[in-house]
């Protein structure tokens, strides 16, 4: 019988992760990555493959983000649910347009793609060794820096047995605390401050420093449209021909 492994990457204690760790359903959360230093986002990719070595193809690793993360429900129909998708791995939606402004989806899906009509978030997912094996090696070829990016690309690799959480029945993604649902799903994450109790200077070093510096190169091309714009205008009001 496969074993279900529910596992975290955090180099230090920071966001939601004490409550993570010690959530009151009793799922018991390994920890890679303390105390080493941030290379990037693959680094979580590296310590995954490292984990699973020595565990069996059919064995089920959940991956739960450190910082934005809570056990919402027992973990019972985990399995279940797991199997209703008819997938070897599952990963969770992003958000969708009921959650986020059209810009922000437009701009979401233009740094990081889709999978299966949505943008999946590389922060919830879970799948076989086997498949997951599989995964990574897709996502490391690409030669891609941010993994959510590349697991997105991966997704469109016909050979990958993937599936999304569209019916949120294990994963959710929320940009802010929304009305509950008649199904609340078993982990729920909130990533870029969706978290009601998140710091200012967590706020702001996720978004305001963190993303331009991050995603500005995705946007070349309206950054150089809007430039031309803004000089086109300094030369009509400033000069006379």
């Amino acid at each position: 019988m496969s074993k279900i492994y529910f596992v975290t990457y955090a180099t230090h204690d920071q966001g939601m992760f004490k409550q993570l760790i010690n959530n009151e359903h009793g799922v018991k959360i390994e920890v890679l990555g303390m105390g080493l230093p941030w290379n990037g986002y693959f680094d979580k990719v590296k310590a995954c493959e490292k984990f699973v070595g020595d565990k069996q193809p059919d064995d089920i690793v959940v991956y739960l983000d450190g910082f934005d993360t809570i056990v919402n429900t027992g973990v019972d129909d985990l399995l279940k649910h797991f199997r209703s998708y008819g997938a070897k791995i599952l990963i969770s939606i992003d958000h969708g347009l009921d959650e986020a402004s059209w810009f922000q989806d437009w701009s979401d899906r233009r740094v990081f793609g889709s999978c299966k009509g949505y943008m999946a978030n590389a922060g919830l997912w879970m799948g076989e060794v086997s498949e997951l094996k599989k995964m990574w090696r897709n996502m490391k070829r690409q030669g891609i820096e941010d993994d959510q990016r590349a697991m997105n690309s991966a997704c469109s690799n016909s050979s990958l047995d993937i599936s999304v959480d569209s019916n949120r029945l294990i994963f959710e993604n929320k940009t802010r605390r929304m009305s509950p649902r008649k199904h609340e799903p078993i982990f729920v994450s909130f990533p870029f401050g969706g978290d009601p109790d998140i710091t200012w200077y967590d706020l702001a070093h996720r978004v305001l420093w963190r993303a331009p510096i991050e995603y500005a190169g995705f946007f070349i091309p309206e950054i150089i449209i809007i430039l031309m714009i803004l000089i086109g205008l300094y030369v009509y009001f400033n000069y006379k021909f």
